[in-house]
């Protein structure tokens, strides 16, 4: 079998080479590769479609129309769902069921949240808690809580866990791991002989008087200082009392000559590394760091074992069970054969980004097949989640075949030229033809603009002269925002960035912010908070600040005193005169008649979906959000909550858990989860999210970064949870063992600190390795945001007296450099022969951002309109007028459920039996439905034969496919929003939707008992034709797509299986 590497740098046409070979092959009579005889894998599903569509234009390119139809039925996707095809087939050969169910990444990681609390030992948890109030372990900024976090273990022990799963570590190398973990907690132990009057040396005293020469007369303060310093030498025990005044003294300044110094020199650094950590390393810190390391490694092993257990007992896999079976079926001759006879070429893309058992994958099917793999280790940037440089790297290394692409179809010369020559200096110790990238020739550089000074420098002090400077660049020179991307290394510096170009009125996309930081997301936080609980001040506040602009933090302060003050005041009229909570106060108040839909409040005994969507549509958010900066992404932000909402429904349903609105708002709370985009904004992306996209314009920030900084490799590479290899992978090695090291950062943040514990991680074995792995992962970074720009590439450096802060070039091999800028209009700062033009805002010419008019929408969500004015309506509320019916089916066939018709459970079984439904085509067991039924709280009383519900379901499904066709697909829970005659917003979900080739069957399910006389007779109170106008909703809604028409609406009684069509 053959076996090439295509290395394929930035921009240089890689999938069209993959498209254009695989075309050509099949072109090629003397290859005779037909479309399905093709294996392509890669990283994301809208990489593969893309896979697949340009093979199929190439095909049609070359006259190929039959061949490019049958590359839909080549196999081209992620690695996983490579592998479920061969275990959908397959499954009798591993021993699973062939209805197990895959979990996704958000389902996993519900699942480790809630087994994880039951986890701990009343010992273990004892440690945690005393360990989190020792050391004062603190909620980050990220969480938005404050206070010491009881829970902080939890991320360590999600770390470790996901590195068993990316690197395949066993229990035997996690043991192994406490050893790593011992010898880094070895470099922290207590000195055994060294003492204070060994370090007070001459030179250190040299050093002091050296310092207070300086000064032309002593103060006071110095004077107290110079003292101090010679009393240490009769110190007789080092206290932490005394480690501060040293430090106190040691950060005074003397000025002399216009210039300020402070009392400094490698003697003094060896006092004051001294002073540190002989506080800071003891030996009950040591005794704890074990502690905690052997217990989450031990809680690691209990909990894989656990995680195992569900999974078996629930017929479930997880993505990475998928890559170990699929791994497992390579190596049966059964299915060896059938690859073989099937298959004749594999494609591997984006190679570099692979895992160890994704590697071990392509590296057994390459045995198979003919294989290319195309990838750039210059791009290998996400070791943090998983992919394995080193790995990839041998393996690519280990390949004899090479074939570099070698001209960038991106960006235009000068930034080809930029790229090459910076990077040949970074990557030397890579081939040239892996580094260089050259422009094509003439007739294939397409349509390139002539670009004006593409390569420029935006020097700036702070972030709002960098946003004006933003916005000049959009008015001056015509570039619409979105064609614009600022890349920096943290959200911090973009949050920042972001806020001041709000504040210019520059529209601004965050890359897919979580959603729970969104505005929408803190308000519907708030509302489901005080739908559990009215009276939480604080969730009242929140909800005054995000929707009401007068309401800033002082004014809500104020009406709190107030508030406080009337001892007449309720718990629920503080800020109520906030027309979203006074709606909301109406709506938890509201006690209905027997003609409502709800029994106890307007809110009350819905699904978690229902409720989220009862908010949006009842509060009027959707109107709310459009005086918002924004309004189309916060609108898609309101609809992705109810998606939200639906998903946690499911989720809490495969774990057989009540979906309760704590529940929820713990979901989204600890869960990223993507919102909306701003799809006009200027993007505001992280390096890493940066790969794999391209714009007009980039902007590279956080360029002062020193990925070389010896402190910041101490504490965050040594300190925390890292993976570690003893020995470098080759190709006949690919695999050698892995350990984890878990030391958490206890010692504190000031830079005597972090001094005092770098200078003794220095002297570990793995120092060097650490180090030179983040330099190299900086490098490839650097290089990811150089080439995302087509036209122009800004470097946007801090400024500080005159000089330029380009640290991060100089840390990863860029050393001489000319960074004083003083008023030149050109240079080169990194000394490569490469000119910049420097740019900085005139403050005498700046143009104005032009003023948007708000629009009637605008206008209208400054008044939300009255609770019995509804603009936003709920389908169930359009009308009761009654319509014809025709009877499907009258015979009864009555399932035994008992339960309160008029009081509560008439609503909780509804959900319950609508969560059951949702699940049918997922193949939910009858024991999962035993589970949801007792989550709901309900017991074999109430319902007693789970069977009977799947035979309900398959009766619907059999009479829809008997009486209109098969389904070419189903939908459940179809969401919908159209307006109708009155102006109203009608806005929810169909409960089913059977779709055949000429069009839609909407079904309505209804819980409703009754017999025959109550269903189908005119003018009960339950009539099925007083459905119609719910059902009209739908239909407009289905047919304002345009593609097909509704040919019937259907009710369906599952308690009865009465079935009706509804005219």
């Amino acid at each position: 079998m053959t076996k090439t590497f295509i290395t394929a740098g930035a921009g240089s046409g890689k999938t069209y080479r993959i498209t254009t070979d695989v075309a050509n092959m099949v072109n090629d009579k003397n290859i005779g590769l037909k479309p399905d005889q093709v294996i392509m894998t890669t990283f994301t599903k809208a990489a593969a479609q893309e896979l697949r569509e340009k093979a199929k234009k190439e095909l049609v390119n070359l006259g190929l129309h039959d061949e490019a139809q049958q590359m839909e039925h080549a196999l081209i996707g992620t690695v996983h769902s490579v592998a479920n095809t061969f275990l959908t087939k397959y499954w009798y050969l591993l021993g699973i069921t062939p209805d197990a169910a895959a979990m996704d990444e958000d389902e996993v990681s519900v699942y480790r949240d809630h087994s994880l609390k039951g986890l701990l030992s009343k010992d273990e948890r004892a440690f945690l808690f005393k360990y989190a109030e020792t050391y004062e372990v603190l909620y980050s900024r990220t969480e938005h809580k404050s206070g010491i976090d009881y829970e902080f273990w939890k991320k360590d022990l999600c770390q470790v866990l996901n590195y068993i799963k990316w690197y395949d570590i066993s229990d035997k190398q996690l043991t192994e791991s406490l050893k790593t973990t011992q010898s880094i907690i070895d470099c922290l132990q207590p000195r055994p002989t060294e003492t204070l009057q060994d370090v007070l040396t001459d030179s250190f005293y040299q050093e002091v008087e050296d310092f207070f020469a300086l000064a032309r007369k002593i103060t006071e303060n110095q004077c107290n200082a110079k003292a101090f310093y010679y009393s240490l030498k009769d110190c007789k025990e080092v206290t932490p009392e005394l480690v501060e005044t040293f430090l106190k003294h040691k950060d005074l300044q003397i000025t002399s000559q216009g210039k300020k110094y402070t009392l400094e020199g490698p003697s003094t650094q060896k006092v004051s590394n001294y002073l540190v950590d002989v506080t800071r390393c003891t030996t009950e810190n040591s005794e704890n760091h074990r502690k905690y390391a052997e217990i989450i490694f031990s809680l690691a092993k209990r909990w894989q074992k656990e995680y195992r257990l569900y999974k078996d007992e629930h017929h479930l896999i997880d993505f990475n069970d998928m890559e170990e079976l699929f791994l497992k079926l390579l190596g049966m001759d059964e299915v060896i054969q059938d690859i073989q006879s099937r298959f004749k070429w594999l494609f591997v893309d984006e190679f570099q980004d692979s895992n160890p058992m994704q590697v071990r994958i392509f590296e057994a099917l390459s045995k198979l097949l003919n294989t290319v793999f195309v990838g750039d280790k210059k791009q290998a940037i996400f070791g943090f989640r998983g992919s394995d440089t080193e790995l990839t790297t041998a393996v690519a290394d280990s390949i004899s075949d090479k074939d570099p692409l070698k001209h960038s179809y991106r960006s235009v010369e000068s930034l080809v030229n930029f790229s090459s020559t910076l990077f040949l200096k970074i990557f030397s110790n890579m081939p040239e033809d892996d580094v260089r990238l050259t422009m094509p020739k003439e007739k294939d550089k397409g349509n390139r603009d002539i670009v004006e000074k593409p390569l420029r420098i935006w020097p700036y002090a702070k972030d709002q002269e960098l946003a004006l400077q933003i916005q000049q660049l959009i008015l001056l020179e015509d570039i619409k925002p979105c064609d614009i991307a600022v890349l920096a290394r943290t959200n911090a510096n973009l949050d920042n960035l972001a806020d001041e170009l709000r504040k210019l009125k520059v529209p601004v996309c965050r890359e897919a912010t979580d959603i729970k930081d969104s505005r929408t997301g803190r308000l519907l936080k708030a509302l489901l908070t005080l739908v559990n609980s009215q009276t939480n001040q604080l969730a009242r506040a929140e909800v005054a600040y995000l929707v009401s602009p007068g309401y800033h933090i002082t004014k809500i302060i104020e009406h709190r005193l107030d508030y406080l003050s009337d001892n007449e005041s309720s718990a629920i009229s503080y800020l109520n005169e906030i027309p979203v909570l006074k709606r909301l106060n109406q709506l938890l108040q509201f006690r209905s008649n027997e003609q409502e839909e709800f029994s106890m409040n307007l809110l009350g005994y819905q699904s978690i979906s229902a409720l989220v969507e009862s908010l949006v549509i009842e509060l009027d958010l959707y109107a709310l959000v459009q005086s918002w900066e924004n309004p189309q992404t916060e609108e898609a932000n309101l609809q992705a909550f109810i998606e939200l909402a639906r998903k946690y429904e499911d989720i809490s349903t495969k774990l057989a858990k009540p979906a309760t609105v704590t529940g929820f708002i713990d979901f989204f709370t600890n869960q990223k989860q993507k919102g909306a985009l701003n799809e006009d904004g200027v993007r505001l992306f992280t390096y890493h999210k940066s790969k794999g996209l391209e714009w007009k314009v980039v902007i590279l920030m956080s360029l002062n970064d020193d990925a070389a900084k010896e402190t910041d490799i101490a504490m965050q590479s040594m300190l925390g949870c890292h993976w570690h290899r003893k020995e470098q992978p080759t190709r006949d090695n690919i695999n050698p063992p892995m350990t984890i090291s878990l030391v958490r950062n206890i010692y504190g943040t000031t830079n005597e600190v972090k001094s005092a514990i770098t200078a003794r991680l220095q002297k570990h074995p793995m120092w060097d390795t650490v180090r030179d792995h983040e330099i190299a992962e900086a490098a490839r970074l650097l290089y990811v945001g150089v080439t995302r720009a087509r036209n122009i590439l800004i470097l946007a450096p801090i400024k500080k007296d005159g000089v330029l802060n380009l640290s991060w070039f100089r840390s990863v091999g860029i050393s001489e450099m000319n960074l004083q800028h003083d008023s030149q209009t050109k240079m080169d700062p990194l000394n490569i022969g490469i000119t910049f033009d420097v740019e900085t805002v005139d403050p005498n010419n700046l143009q104005t951002w032009p003023e948007q008019r708000l629009n009637k929408v605008h206008q209208l969500a400054q008044v939300p309109a009255p609770l019995d004015n509804v603009l936003f309506i709920a389908p169930s509320k359009a009308g009761k007028t009654p319509h014809d019916i025709v009877i499907i089916n009258n015979k009864e066939s009555r399932m035994e459920i008992h339960y309160n018709t008029k009081g509560d459970e008439d609503a909780l079984m509804g959900d319950f039996i609508h969560q059951v439904f949702c699940c049918c085509d997922d193949g939910i067991t009858e024991k999962q439905i035993t589970e949801l039924r007792d989550s709901y709280g309900f017991t074999e009383k109430n319902y007693s034969e789970p069977k009977l519900l799947k035979d309900a379901w398959n009766y619907l499904i059999d009479t829809l496919e008997s009486r209109y066709g098969k389904a070419v697909k189903r939908h459940h829970e179809k969401p919908f929003r159209h307006l109708d005659e009155n102006g109203h917003i009608v806005s929810g979900y169909m409960d089913f939707v059977w779709e055949t080739e000429d069009g839609y069957v909407v079904v309505d399910y209804k819980t409703c008992p009754g017999g025959y006389d109550l269903v189908f007779k005119p003018g009960s109170e339950h009539y099925a034709g007083c459905h119609g106008d719910q059902l009209d909703c739908y239909q407009r809604a289905l047919e304002a797509e345009g593609k097909k028409p509704v040919i019937a609406r259907i009710i369906y009684y599952p308690v009865t299986r009465y079935v009706v069509e509804v005219r």
